[in-house]
């Protein structure tokens, strides 16, 4: 059997022999296709290019499960309760809080800035509890002491924040940095408003509050930061609760036999002068 293809133009009428039984057929598609047709399916199939659909689309590096900054913030605290600043890294964190530590960098940059939005979120902690004390009435020495044991409890919990926010918050120039310090202004003024003894039933302690706060803040982090040399000193009870309340009276004592001491000595200054000015000059 023979095969005659028409692609379109006009060939000699077929001879028909009955013999050979010539059948013509017409096939639509020119030869080159035809060839294509058959490489193409000799060939091995070849992999799928990539759609715009199947790629992972720039921006947010994609988590198992729904992360967001607060979570992130919560492990670099957690984190900080035992490495220092300068010492923290971003697998430590990422670790933690069990994501990619690319979404950290997707969120808050470089390291530096993921400690200051930290430290920012750790002052007006300790504000809002400051804040909250106010209301408390009391004696001079109550309220103080008060103010003293949330510095423990906040040191305590933050036993890097010194280094933190001086680093990471006033180090930096910005209104991130102003408004911190605002806040620390702002305990300051309470705190000399409950000595000078607006509150205190006619006592008063006329110290600096400045003074007073920034002490009374370096002795109980250094609770803290010098544990081992705490524990050199007492030994195991430093882990008791009875031991904070013990050097919580003893800063509240330190403080109020400063501000007493003070007054004493501004009384007698004041006496002598008094004399002085009664007692007539010689001619």
């Amino acid at each position: 059997m023979s095969i005659c293809f028409d692609y379109g133009y006009r060939q000699s009428r077929p001879h028909y022999n009955r013999g050979l039984g010539i059948i013509p057929l017409r096939c639509c598609n020119p030869p080159s296709t035809i060839t294509r047709h058959n490489q193409e399916k000799n060939q091995p199939d070849m992999p799928a290019r990539k759609t715009e659909k199947t790629r992972r689309p720039q921006g947010r590096p994609s988590t198992s499960g729904a992360v967001g900054k607060e979570a992130i913030l919560a492990a670099a605290r957690e984190t900080l309760k035992t490495v220092p600043p300068g010492e923290i890294t971003f697998q430590q964190v990422a670790l933690l809080a069990g994501i990619d530590k690319r979404l950290i960098r997707y969120y808050f940059g470089q390291m530096p800035d993921l400690l200051k939005v930290v430290a920012i979120q750790i002052t007006e902690e300790l504000r809002n509890r400051f804040v909250a004390s106010n209301i408390h009435d009391g004696s001079v020495r109550d309220r103080l002491r008060l103010r003293i044991s949330i510095f423990l409890d906040f040191f305590g919990s933050n036993p890097h924040y010194h280094r933190l926010v001086v680093d990471y918050l006033f180090n930096t120039i910005g209104p991130e940095r102003d408004a911190a310090l605002d806040r620390f202004r702002h305990s300051i003024g309470e705190l000399q408003t409950l000595l000078s003894g607006e509150h205190a039933t006619g006592q008063a302690y006329p110290l600096d509050a400045r003074f007073i706060h920034v002490s009374i803040a370096a002795l109980c982090e250094f609770m803290f930061s010098a544990k081992p040399v705490f524990t050199a000193l007492f030994g195991n009870e430093v882990d008791s609760p009875a031991f904070k309340e013990r050097f919580c009276d003893f800063v509240t004592d330190l403080v109020m036999g400063s501000a007493a001491l003070n007054v004493a000595t501004s009384d007698k200054s004041t006496d002598k002068s008094s004399a002085a000015a009664r007692t007539p000059r010689k001619r």
